[in-house]
């Protein structure tokens, strides 16, 4: 009876350690499961920052070259086909978000990413002939702090759009020729000044070497005017250094002229409106002092009388003439 129990015993304990190894198994093949579906692709939505807004406007890229962005953006991001539009949606502005606000179909939660597509194409693709883009591309200008190579991009850019469609290579290698003679000439005639003035007396030949030229002509300027601007900065810093250095002959201090001097200010303003303050009107140079001007100095309208009435001879004066002048 004690054998039979003894084994009973062995057995449970047998089926206890198979049920703790099912159970670990188990355990450990839910994990491995979690682990690879969590190993998958991740999607990365902050890449969305990669992509510009885009309004459709003139100056703007085409609508093929926007939607080519965010389908690259959206591959490398892992991207599906909901999150692709909400995010091209949102990075719609100006003309292009009006468009698919007036399409209801559009807002639905049903709507896909290739319907998206086909209306921006629908209203943004071709609307400019290639004869207009060539009247944009007779007209274009140099914008302020724009750099010559992006000018050139934007020629570039145009021409490729002026292009006619042609079947023959033939045909496609002429008019490319040609078109670049008309983008050269549009580049160099839309050019600052005085970049254009220097292309003019050297002409290129051809379209990257008239980019290479401005972009010389741009530096060089560039330069000159930094270096103009810091003898500017030294100059003035000499011309202050020298007004620092001068006298006022008014107030006999540094720093100002006599033009300039706040005490002559006061007399002059005075003097504007009829009233003449005797502290404020100068200092003679007869006599030195201040409160009148030399035309107004008594001691020297004393030498004149004292002078006309001595005789020629050199005798004494006349009775009754002033002896107050300083002798001579």
């Amino acid at each position: 009876m004690a054998k039979e129990i003894a084994e009973l015993k062995a057995e449970v304990e047998n089926l206890r350690r198979k049920m703790e190894a099912l159970q670990m198994a188990a355990t450990s093949s839910r994990s491995s499961s979690l682990g690879e579906s969590s190993s998958g692709p991740k999607k990365e939505l902050g890449l969305q920052t990669l992509i510009p807004s885009w309004g459709g406007g003139e100056e703007e890229e085409d609508v093929d070259t926007f939607l080519q962005h965010v389908e690259i953006v959206a591959a490398t991001g892992g991207w599906s086909e909901q999150e692709k539009m909400l995010i091209c949606r949102s990075k719609l502005t100006g003309p292009a978000k009006a468009c698919i606000a007036v399409h209801p179909e559009l807002l639905k939660p049903s709507a896909r990413y290739q319907q998206y597509t086909q209306v921006l194409r629908r209203r943004f693709e071709g609307s400019s002939t290639p004869e207009q883009r060539l009247v944009q591309l007779t007209s274009i200008g140099q914008r302020p702090g724009e750099e010559v190579r992006e000018f050139a991009d934007r020629c570039r850019k145009l021409g490729e759009q002026a292009m006619p469609k042609t079947q023959s290579e033939e045909e496609a290698a002429w008019a490319r020729g040609h078109f670049e003679r008309i983008v050269t000439a549009a580049f160099i005639k839309g050019l600052k000044p005085e970049i254009r003035l220097q292309l003019q007396f050297d002409p290129p030949t051809s379209f990257q070497e008239a980019i290479n030229k401005a972009t010389r002509v741009s530096e060089a300027l560039a330069e000159d005017k930094t270096s103009k601007d810091v003898w500017a900065i030294r100059r003035g810093q000499s011309r202050g250094e020298a007004l620092r250095r001068r006298q006022c002959f008014r107030c006999r201090r540094g720093g100002h002229f006599a033009r300039d001097c706040p005490e002559g200010r006061g007399a002059q303003s005075e003097r504007g409106r009829g009233v003449v303050s005797s502290s404020s009107r100068g200092m003679c140079f007869v006599c030195g002092s201040t409160g009148h001007f030399a035309r107004e100095c008594p001691r020297r309208a004393t030498r004149a009388v004292y002078t006309s009435e001595v005789e020629p001879s050199g005798g004494a004066p006349k009775a009754g003439a002033s002896t107050d002048a300083p002798p001579s």
